[in-house]
């Protein structure tokens, strides 16, 4: 379940599945009106589906269940990583598409680190590029949850503090009962965000709902809005004037400054990385892109880096988005941000099982909850590169089921470490049980931007259906 604005519940589910289904529509609907493409099926169209690099197997599972809810086809839908959207776009622009219009043209052996500033997310991923434009990841994608959104949140905080007094909260009342108010304030301080610089030496103004803030004031507090605001943290400050708020530079910029220390910090930690030493470029792209401050920030920070910014920032992951859909293998080296293996139970060696998970059965000894890997973390994988598991089908077996687990250990011994966790079930459908043992092989495919498996009769060649059932994070 996910609130709104104002506290009402809704499930996720529901909430994507039909957010996505609007742009579906919309985007249909356009079709129709060109005369050209009034006739187009569902299979004409690939559809590609972007989400932040840092999200789990799990969260993105969960997409492409809302895509599906929403009419896409599962098997005409891509996930994409936004920040790897956005650099195959970079990677084709000129020199002529920067905003200093320095940039130099990317060829063979370039690497460069781009920082996917969004809303809620800030994706960070680092590739080289290799022949024929494709694109090696050579750091695995990390980010945090130090978007713009962050700097939202500091200007609220300030804002109640302008009017909110003694738990009798104003702008409870403005969110709740005047949403287009409270909303269209805050599309005034987005735009204000983007274009404020470091050395602005003016007052920053913006339209607030004057109107709505008064009677609120009065109705809350039985002051006048000046008498309200005069009592704050902040009344030196700002100033109120008609339906205007102008705010102090030094306070506007502090509205930023948590968020841009995150960051800062987070890029700091990768490159100092011994494998960093040869990336001179810094690629920014998102809406947050667009924000001075923080751009004049990582440029201070960052003084022997290139810091480049495309001129549309902001559309950066979704060009990328309709270049990777036509091309996912672009990214042809990825490396694995987990080590998988699965649950297995084997047979007891003293000199290396632990007591601890030690079983008998039938009088023969065994070992369990034993974590038998498939893939280690930080593994270089060719796109959808196959890793197979062989399982041994009993007669007349018809469903095989294995438990997914993954580690942030290189090698764990057992399941229950404290590094693991179960990511979901594999199950398999045999569709045509016989009175034989036999062998199947399951295909893991950890190259692509979801883990994906298929199975295969070793004898036969027959494919069974499979699925991978996530466990809830």
């Amino acid at each position: 379940m996910i609130k709104d604005m104002n506290g009402r519940e809704l499930s996720a589910e529901e909430v994507f599945s039909k957010s996505i289904k609007a742009l579906v529509t919309s985007f249909m609907e356009m079709f129709k009106r060109d005369a050209n493409l009034k006739v187009i099926r569902d299979n004409d169209i690939k559809w590609v589906l972007t989400v932040p690099a840092i999200w789990s197997e799990q969260s993105k599972q969960f997409m492409r269940k809302c895509a599906r809810l929403a009419g896409i086809p599962s098997d005409s839908l891509s996930i994409a990583l936004e920040p790897e959207c956005a650099s195959v776009y970079c990677q084709r622009l000129t020199s002529t598409n920067w905003k200093d219009n320095n940039s130099s043209l990317f060829s063979a052996g370039k690497k460069y680190i781009v920082v996917d500033l969004g809303g809620g997310t800030v994706d960070i991923a680092v590739h080289e590029i290799i022949t024929d434009l494709r694109l090696k990841e050579i750091y695995r994608s990390t980010g945090s949850n130090c978007g713009g959104t962050s700097i939202d949140n500091a200007f609220l905080d300030f804002l109640k503090n302008l009017f909110d007094k003694d738990d009798k909260s104003v702008m409870e009342n403005l969110k709740k009962r005047h949403p287009e108010e409270y909303l269209e304030l805050f599309r005034s301080f987005e735009s204000k965000k983007r274009t404020v610089k470091t050395d602005n030496q003016k007052v920053v103004r913006m339209m607030i709902p004057i109107t709505v803030l008064t009677s609120l004031c009065k109705e809350v507090h039985g002051k006048n809005l000046d008498e309200v605001w005069k009592g704050s943290d902040f009344s030196k400050e700002i100033s109120i004037k008609g339906d205007k708020l102008s705010i102090s530079p030094k306070v506007f910029a502090g509205f930023f400054t948590p968020t841009i220390e995150k960051i800062l910090k987070i890029l700091e930690s990768i490159l100092k990385k011994e494998e960093m030493s040869d990336v001179k470029d810094v690629i920014l792209v998102g809406g947050f892109a667009e924000c001075g401050i923080l751009q004049d920030k990582i440029r201070s920070t960052f003084e022997s880096r290139q810091v480049l910014i495309p001129l549309d920032c902001g559309l950066a992951v979704l060009k990328g988005a309709v270049l990777y859909g036509h091309r996912p293998s672009v990214i042809a080296v990825r490396l694995i941000r987990y080590t998988y293996g699965v649950d297995v139970t084997i047979r007891f060696n003293e000199t290396c099982h632990s007591e601890r998970h030690l079983i008998e059965i039938r009088g023969m000894k065994y070992c369990r909850d034993v974590f038998q890997t498939l893939i280690e973390k930080n593994t270089e994988v060719q796109n959808d590169q196959i890793v197979t598991k062989q399982f041994k089908l009993r007669p007349g077996q018809e469903r095989v089921a294995v438990k997914i687990y993954m580690s942030t250990e290189q090698s764990p011994n057992y399941i229950d470490h404290i590094s693991c966790c179960l990511l979901g079930q594999l199950i398999i459908h045999i569709s045509n049980p016989i009175e034989r043992e036999r062998m199947i092989d399951a295909n893991f495919m950890f190259g692509g931007t979801e883990l994906k498996v298929t199975a295969t009769d070793r004898e036969t060649g027959e494919i069974f259906l499979t699925a991978i059932e996530m466990v809830a994070e």
